[in-house]
C-alpha cells in the first residue's frame, strides 16, 4: 500500500477534465496535476485515499510527444487554467475523447461525433476576469489569480487569456492603489476595504466595465482612480463600486453603484 511521501514511477495513460494526469502503480490509480498522456514520471505521493491518491511531479523521466512549454510563466503556480502544458491539438483530442465518454458511459449513447472545431484564438479570448487583491509576504499589494485549491493570490497582472486592455486597467490601479494607501481585504479578519477587481469588455464594441468590490460603502481617491482609468490610455466605459460586506468567498455582493459612465456595457 502507498503511503505518503513514497516515491515511484508511473506511466501516465490518461487525463482528467480538470488537468490531472492518471497514472497507476501496481494497480493504484495516482491523480498528478501538469502530465500528460504518454509522460513516465518519477512521482512523490502527497495524499492516499482508500481507492487512489495524489501525486505531484519530480521528475520527468521520458516527456510525452505531446507535452509542449507553457506560454503563461506563472502556470504552474495559478488556478486558472490546466491545459497550457500539452499541445492545443492534444487538448481538442481529450475534449472530444471526454465528450463520447460521456455519452457511451453515462448516457448509453452511441454516437459518430462531428469532427472538433478547433478555435481560431487560443490566447487573449476571455472577456471576463475576477482578480482577488491582497498582500504579500512582504505587505505590497498584490493582484492576480488564486493558486490551486487555495486561496494565496499569485501575481498575474498579465494573463494570456484576457484582452490586453485588461493588463492597461490592472497596471493603473496597481500604482493607485500604492499612492492611495487603500486597505486591502483579508478574508480570515474580515477587515480591509477593496477585495475583488472585476472587468469585463465588450469583444465587438470594446466598451470596458471596471467593477472594485469593497468590504464597505465607499471607495476613497475614487476620483482619482477614475480620471486614470479615462485618459484615453485604455478607454474604460463604466467605474462601478460593488458593495460585499459579507465574509466568505462569495465575490460580489447585491449592491452596485455607478462611479462614472453607465451601469451596463453593451455587446
Amino acid at each position: 500500500m502507498l503511503q505518503k511521501n513514497d516515491l515511484v514511477t508511473i506511466e501516465v495513460t490518461d487525463i482528467t477534465s480538470e488537468g490531472n494526469g492518471v497514472g497507476h502503480h501496481q494497480g493504484f490509480a495516482l491523480f498528478v496535476p501538469n502530465t500528460a498522456v504518454g509522460d513516465l514520471a518519477e512521482v512523490r505521493v502527497v495524499k492516499v485515499l482508500k481507492n487512489y491518491g495524489f501525486g505531484k511531479i519530480e521528475r520527468i523521466i521520458s516527456p510525452s510527444a505531446t507535452r509542449v512549454e507553457p506560454a503563461c510563466p506563472v502556470y504552474r503556480q495559478c488556478g486558472g487554467c490546466s491545459f497550457w502544458h500539452i499541445s492545443y491539438e492534444e487538448e481538442c483530442r481529450l475534449k472530444q475523447h471526454w465528450i463520447q465518454d460521456c455519452l457511451q458511459r453515462i448516457g448509453g449513447i452511441n454516437l459518430d461525433l462531428e469532427p472538433f472545431s478547433p478555435s481560431p484564438q487560443r490566447q487573449r479570448y476571455r472577456n471576463k476576469a475576477q482578480y482577488p487583491v491582497g498582500y504579500n509576504k512582504d505587505g505590497q499589494p498584490v493582484i492576480g489569480f488564486y493558486a490551486k485549491r487555495s486561496h494565496r493570490i499569485i501575481p498575474a497582472e498579465d494573463c494570456l487569456l484576457q484582452p490586453e486592455s485588461f493588463t492597461q486597467v490592472l497596471n493603473i490601479i496597481a500604482l493607485w492603489l500604492k499612492e492611495s494607501k487603500i486597505s486591502l481585504y483579508d478574508e480570515k479578519t474580515h477587515t480591509g476595504l477593496l477585495r475583488h477587481i472585476y472587468l469585463r469588455q465588450g469583444r465587438e464594441t470594446k466598451e470596458l466595465m471596471v467593477c472594485l468590490v469593497v468590504n464597505g460603502d465607499s471607495l476613497p481617491c475614487a476620483d482619482l482612480l477614475i480620471r486614470r482609468l479615462t485618459d484615453g490610455r485604455c478607454d474604460v466605459s463604466a467605474v462601478l463600486l460593488n458593495r460585499n460586506t459579507r465574509p466568505g468567498n462569495v465575490i460580489l455582493g447585491d449592491r452596485c453603484k455607478v462611479l462614472y459612465g453607465k451601469p451596463s456595457i453593451e455587446d
